[in-house]
């Protein structure tokens, strides 16, 4: 090429064009022999870097790197000796000593008759190129170790050619054999059917966009090994050419099965009961909350096992969770299959039906429930007679709130426990009433502790041979700042179950102490009985309070009375009949209050130390008119004169009432024909300041 150019120009002409070429090109430009002897060599300054342009001569192989020097010399000698072009990369040693990278590149001139009449060649400085491609290629090197040190495989696809490059680790992971490309088509056969789809929208939406930011996503693949599947997680980018048309597809991939199934561990964990396998609370809260979304309604059933801590404890915990695995197995093939099925609790169960808006379906499902448990249940090796109450709550298609469901569901299953076992009680507006107003009673409650808004009053109690006054009954009374005078039926069962029952308890004692020591003081010495509530016997203090009291206010043990009701009695333990014991010790007596009325059989009376029994209001409303009635009431005396305890009646309304009493030997009474529940100071002036009142033994 440059023969025929120069063709017909002079010796000198063509060296001063060379020399010109050579320094604006920063290249050393040589001439040789046919045989490779060297001729001639114009070079740049800026060429050399401080190398003397010498002829060239095989000299020159002795100034390569000693790594390049045999590669490059066979290679040059082979071009001479075929009159073939010559290229060779190599290093080139400076005159510090020192190296850097050269291209050389030769090509032979002919004569006519075809022989080599020379060799003309090149000698450039590439070593700033070389040093910046290694450099990338480090870059490039150190990129793909770090992301293939946290399992990241890289893959890169050619949307012109149709072909996807993969990284070792990329292969590994899609189970390929370790070859370097796989076709497009080839890379979908991987793909879980099912997250197609996904994928090719995301794409899609992604090309439309023109986006050239990476995207993300989490699918399936199935290995090319072992079809086993995988969960991964990928990580592209779109490049796009001039006119906006993808080219290329670059990016990660990482295999995410380990943290995937740890996922779902913990989401079972935090969602599903470890027991039955059901879905928990909080699961059925989610499922519950998109039946509503789709505004078709659903139900909610909420089912408990009815007593089921006393079968725990009779029969053990292991039994106890075989039981709720059969009793969830039980529930599952009664529902229908679209329903959600959840425990929601120790004992409890809810299940949510979906698209049921209307009373009588749900009606028809729990009346299924209930049969599958009119009989025994076959648990382990044994027959078990279980049963369920459901509180069942509905919500209209309109209806989004999960919470105000369960809410709804929980108060109707209230309803249903209070009526009996294997009960079942609809929500209705009145039980939300309820709730209000007995949480707008605990919070009245709380400022009545607060502020002393407790009081006392006294029904006498009489000797039927006088009806000398000489006893009182404590009754709790509450001053409501609102409704003023409240009676204990009205807050004495939700102050019993609260956290202040105890110390409103102790308030009473140390009242009703007080009280008498006053009577006592101005001459009336009256036996004050009071009822405490059951927090007040499971504590370990109850012996400690009534000591410190009754010498707070120097009461003598004999003018204060303890009234325990069968409740206490059927629950007590070793240490409630060590403190009774201890309160007996102190002089107190011990009464035991509405006898007749529960399950307490005669071994109580010889197991507790009590001192009166209390005949329960029932038997003595018709107690002149009723035969059984009268028989009840027999017995009871005759076991007072047995177990040497005296007896009160409680609820005589009748002179004839008291007669009858009179006669069969009954000590003392009380009720609204001597007196109704008052004031001390109007006991003390109705009753007592006439002197009437016998003094207690």
């Amino acid at each position: 090429m440059f023969h025929e150019h120069s063709a017909g120009t002079t010796g000198p002409q063509v060296d001063e064009r060379v020399h010109a070429i050579a320094r604006v090109s920063s290249l050393i430009v040589w001439r040789m022999a046919p045989d490779g002897t060297p001729i001639e060599t114009w070079a740049s300054s800026r060429s050399t870097r401080g190398q003397a342009c010498e002829p060239l001569s095989e000299a020159w192989l002795g100034r390569l790197h000693p790594e390049d020097r045999a590669c490059v010399s066979l290679r040059w000698r082979r071009s001479v000796e075929e009159a073939a072009p010559f290229e060779a990369k190599y290093r080139l040693r400076q005159k510090d000593g020192s190296y850097r990278w050269a291209r050389g590149r030769g090509t032979p001139l002919w004569n006519e008759d075809g022989t080599v009449r020379e060799w003309i060649g090149t000698t450039v400085d590439i070593h700033d190129r070389i040093e910046a491609e290694n450099l990338a290629a480090l870059s490039s090197d150190r990129l793909r170790l770090a992301l293939e040190s946290t399992g990241l495989g890289i893959w890169d696809c050619d949307l012109r050619t149709g072909c996807i490059w993969l990284s070792q680790t990329a292969a590994r992971i899609m189970g390929c054999a370790p070859r370097q490309t796989i076709s497009i088509e080839e890379g979908w056969t991987f793909v879980h059917p099912e997250d197609v789809e996904t994928i090719v929208t995301l794409r899609q939406k992604t090309v439309e966009a023109r986006s050239r930011a990476c995207f993300e996503t989490r699918f399936r693949i199935l290995r090319a090994d072992n079809s086993e599947m995988v969960w991964v997680s990928c990580s592209a980018r779109y490049d796009f050419d001039g006119a906006g048309k993808p080219v290329r597809l670059l990016g990660t991939v990482g295999d995410i099965t380990e943290e995937r199934k740890r996922q779902e561990t913990l989401f079972r964990l935090a969602h599903y009961d470890h027991l039955t396998g059901l879905p928990n609370r909080r699961r059925l809260a989610q499922k519950a909350a998109e039946f509503l979304a789709d505004g078709r309604g659903a139900a909610l059933l909420l089912i408990n096992l009815d007593g089921f801590r006393d079968i725990n404890d009779r029969l053990g915990h292991d039994f106890g969770d075989e039981l709720l695995q059969t009793v969830a197995r039980q529930l599952r093939q009664c529902l229908p299959s679209e329903a959600i099925l959840a425990r929601v609790g120790s004992d409890e169960f809810a299940a949510v039906l979906p698209a049921t808006a209307d009373k009588a379906t749900a009606a028809q499902a729990a009346e299924r429930l209930q049969g599958a448990f009119a009989e025994p249940l076959c648990v382990g090796e044994r027959m078990s007679d279980v049963s369920i109450s459901i509180g069942v709550a509905i919500a209209s298609p309109a209806a989004r709130e999960v919470e105000a469901l369960m809410v709804e569901a929980d108060l109707a299953l209230r309803a249903a426990k209070a009526t009996g076992p294997a009960s079942t009680h609809f929500f209705t507006r009145r039980l939300k009433d309820e709730l209000s107003e007995r949480q707008q009673l605990i919070d009245d409650l709380q400022a009545a502790v607060a502020e002393n808004q407790f009081e006392l009053y006294y029904q006498p109690q009489v000797r039927l041979g006088d009806r000398a006054v000489v006893a009182a009954e404590a009754l709790l009374r509450w001053r409501h700042p609102v409704h003023g005078l409240m009676m204990p039926r009205d807050f004495l069962t939700v102050l019993g179950k609260s956290k202040w029952a105890r110390s409103v308890g102790d308030w009473v004692i140390g009242k009703a102490a007080q009280d008498a020591a006053t009577l006592a003081a101005e001459g009336h010495p009256l036996r004050i009985a009071v009822n405490l509530f059951a927090a007040q016997f499971r504590s370990n203090d109850l012996e400690h309070i009534v000591r410190d009291r009754l010498a707070t206010h120097g009461l003598p043990g004999h003018l204060f009375e303890i009234e325990i009701t069968e409740h206490v009695i059927l629950s007590s333990d070793e240490r409630t009949l060590g403190s009774l014991s201890a309160i007996r010790a102190l002089g107190c007596s011990l009464a035991f209050d509405d006898y007749g009325t529960g399950y307490a059989s005669l071994s109580m009376l010889k197991r507790f130390p009590l001192t009166r029994l209390k005949i329960d209001r029932s038997f003595i409303a018709q107690l002149c008119d009723n035969a059984a009635d009268e028989a009840i009431v027999d017995a009871i005396l005759s076991l007072g004169r047995t177990f040497d305890l005296a007896v009160t009646a409680e609820g005589v309304e009748t002179p004839e009432q008291e007669e009858w009493l009179k006669r069969r030997g009954c000590g003392e009474a009380q009720g609204f024909l001597f007196g109704g529940a008052m004031p001390l100071v109007d006991l003390s002036r109705r009753f007592l300041a006439s002197g009437t009142a016998a003094p207690c033994d």
